[in-house]
Formats: structure tokens, C-alpha cells, sequence
């Protein structure tokens, strides 16, 4: 991001400038020295201009650039542009229940996650109304009552009757719940709103921005990766078929609900489509984004393990666990960067260790086996997990 440059006529609003302005004005046979009546009266007014120059004008200077402004008003320009803030999505999944035959489970019933230690829980709400049959058991969809990916939970979690409803000895989600996106943040949106401005030259004919440009207006889309016939070696250069990878908002593979999403937002067909592919019968509608004669195939990328391992130090503040856990937080922030570089970068790794929380000192970092970068095929996304990181502790000068 650029650097805002502060204008002089704001840099000289201090409030001794003001203040000495405002006593210079005044007549010089009365008494203006520090602790006089005059001294007292003036220089109040003197720190409100210059809070109001120096904090108000300032901040309504900022705010008429995108790259500067934030929250509410950064909507405010991407409105202009017919533009609109990703918006958060609720996770969804479902829960097996077992119980008595008969016990009806309505929908809004609430189901949450075991609270460990001073960890919050995550609250899921059903979708719709059952009971249990003669099975003993039931399966009911449910939607994550606070959108956000923080509704995002492993499997056999979500285990607590929440609502107390008798007659209900066992609860579990058999599989993750998946689709739960945070809203986009102002960095990215600005990130945006300035890449449109900057294409306004360029002609919209279907290119390989528009198209990137066009999938990331989906909620929940964190990055996309477009594949041109004549780049893809799947196809033939004149078969007219263009493919987008999707990363999604948390850094992993979209699933096929978000890349059905996108295609049916850029292609618009009838039917819409849920795989992200043509679908059959498929006509044009007139909101259709893509030009004539395009194919378009949405899909999740490849993964590429990164694994990592080094001699670290610990300053004590945190155990080593703790370290993993809060470096593959900040790795997994990273990823959608590492895409659009074509590479996870050996010394943004190593950046990121040196500043995880409990680190003090590192040596022989080795990531994928060496001390370079990773190079990124077109259709690959780095993952990291638990799994893949190997850190030994120990003195680094010891």
C-alpha cells in the first residue's frame, strides 16, 4: 500500500502554532504569557483546531481514496463501481442422532461443540424437522448459527445437546462441516476495487482477468487461478475451454458448492449448475458475464505438502505446541499470497518463524527439503498441516 503523504497546511496545524497565531493577533499591551487570563481563554480553542485539522480533515482526506479507507466506507466506494463486499457464509453439515423412536427433533433445535478449557463453543442450528425412527436413529442437516469460518469444525464434534431434549443418548457429526467463509476483509476488498480501476482501459471481452475478476466477486472465493486453452495441456488450443481454479476464502481447495457457485455466477445457465461444470440443457441468460462460445470449467486445485523443519529456541512464553499451531495459523494466511506469487517463498517462511509468538531464535530451516523456494504449478495450492512440521528445539547457539 502506498504511503499517504500528510499536506503541509495540516502538518503545520499544530496546536503551539495555532496557539501562537491566535495570541499574535491579539494586542501587545495586554498581558499573553503562559498562565495569563488570555493564555488560559485562547489556547483551548487553539487544541480544537488543530485536533479537528489533524484528526478530522485528515481522516476525510484519507477517505476519498479507496487505497486509504476502511469498514463502511470502503462499501461506499466499491458501490460506486458496482462492486460489493464478499460476505461472510454459515457453515453447514449434519449431525447423526440417536434416541428413542418417536423424539422429535424441530427445526432450530441447537446443537453445539464441547467448550474445552476457556475456548468458546460453536452453536449449530437445524435446518429442518424429523424425528427418530425405528432405526433408533436420525440424521438432520444443520447451518452454523454465526457465520465465518469459524463454524468450520472437524468431525465428531459437535456432540452436545444443547436444547436438552429428552430422549437423546448420543449426538455426533459423522464429517466436518464445511463452507462456513469470514467476511472480506478491507485489505482484500480495496485490493480489488483498485485492480478495477486499473482495468478500465482494458477492453472486457472474457480475458484472463476478467474472468479472475468475475470469480472473485463470489462469496467465499479467496483466490483464482485461470487456465486459457492455449496454457492448458488438457485441451485443445481452439477447444474454447477455459478453467478457473478456485481457493476459497480459508486457503484450502473450494468444494464443489463454491465452484458451482462461480460458474453459474460468470455462465448463468438453465439450469444451474452444482459441480461447477456445463450442465445439460444448459441455455444463455442475458446476465450471463462470459462471451459466446466460451466453456467454462470451475474447479479446486491440487495441494503440494509444505513440509518444514529447523532447530528452534523457545523464549518460554509459550510451549511448543502452541508455537505449530500459531505458525500454521500464520502459513495458512499466507497461502493465498503464495499463489499468486507461483511460489511459497523461502524467506516468508522463514519470516513468519521468526516472528511466531514464543520463538526466540532459529537455525537450519529447511522447507520441502532445501533452503529455496517452492515453485507452484498452475493448478497447485501449498497445504501445511501438524503432520508436516518438524521443529526440534534446542539452544540455537548452543
Amino acid at each position: 500500500m502506498s504511503q499517504f503523504i500528510i499536506p503541509d497546511f495540516i502538518k503545520n496545524a499544530d496546536v503551539n502554532k495555532i496557539h501562537k497565531r491566535m495570541r499574535d493577533n491579539l494586542p501587545n499591551d495586554i498581558d499573553k504569557s503562559e498562565g495569563s487570563d488570555v493564555w488560559n481563554l485562547t489556547y483551548p480553542t487553539a487544541y480544537e483546531h488543530a485536533y479537528f485539522a489533524q484528526f478530522c480533515i485528515l481522516n476525510a482526506l484519507r477517505l476519498i481514496w479507496p487505497e486509504f479507507s476502511y469498514g463502511t466506507y470502503a462499501d461506499y466506494h466499491g458501490a460506486c463501481r458496482g462492486m460489493a463486499r464478499r460476505k461472510a457464509q454459515h457453515a453447514t453439515g449434519s449431525v447423526k442422532i440417536i434416541g428413542n423412536i418417536g423424539v422429535n427433533i424441530p427445526k432450530g433445535t441447537v446443537f453445539t461443540t464441547a467448550q474445552i478449557a476457556d475456548e468458546s463453543v460453536t452453536e449449530f442450528v437445524t435446518t429442518e424437522n424429523v424425528s427418530i425412527g425405528d432405526n433408533k436413529t436420525v440424521t438432520v442437516n444443520i447451518i452454523a448459527a454465526i457465520a465465518g469460518k469459524s463454524g468450520n469444525v472437524p468431525a465428531n464434534t459437535i456432540t452436545v445437546n444443547s436444547d436438552k431434549i429428552v430422549g437423546l443418548s448420543s449426538i455426533t457429526n459423522e464429517t466436518a462441516t464445511t463452507g462456513g467463509y469470514d467476511e472480506e476483509s478491507d485489505e482484500n476488498f480495496i485490493e480489488r476495487i483498485k485492480e478495477y480501476d486499473q482495468s478500465q482501459d482494458n477492453s472486457f471481452i472474457g480475458n484472463d482477468n476478467d474472468y479472475r475478476r468475475w470469480a472473485l466477486e463470489v462469496d467465499g472465493v479467496g483466490e483464482a487461478v485461470v487456465i486459457s486453452p492455449e496454457d492448458n495441456p488438457n485441451v485443445e488450443d481452439d477447444s474454447g475451454v477455459v478453467n478457473i481454479i478456485i481457493v476459497d476464502s480459508n486457503g484450502v481447495p473450494a468444494d464443489t458448492t463454491l465452484c458451482a457457485a462461480v460458474y453459474n455466477h460468470i455462465m448463468q445457465p438453465v439450469p444451474l449448475s452444482i459441480d461447477g461444470k456445463k450442465t445439460d440443457g444448459q441455455t444463455t441468460t442475458i446476465e450471463r458475464l462470459a462471451p459466446p462460445g466460451v466453456i467454462l470449467e470451475v474447479t479446486a486445485p491440487t495441494t503440494i505438502a509444505i513440509s518444514v523443519s529447523g532447530l528452534i529456541e523457545l523464549d518460554n512464553t509459550v510451549g511448543i505446541e502452541d508455537i505449530k499451531s500459531n505458525f500454521i495459523s500464520s502459513i495458512s494466511e499466507y497461502i493465498v499470497q503464495a499463489i499468486k506469487d507461483g511460489e511459497v517463498r523461502y524467506s516468508k517462511i522463514a519470516s513468519i518463524l521468526s516472528n511466531t509468538a514464543g520463538v526466540a531464535d532459529y537455525k537450519n530451516l529447511i522447507v520441502n527439503g532445501n533452503n529455496t523456494n517452492v515453485q507452484l504449478m498452475l493448478n497447485q495450492i501449498p497445504t501445511i498441516s501438524e503432520t508436516t512440521i518438524k521443529f526440534d528445539v534446542g539452544l540455537v547457539d548452543g
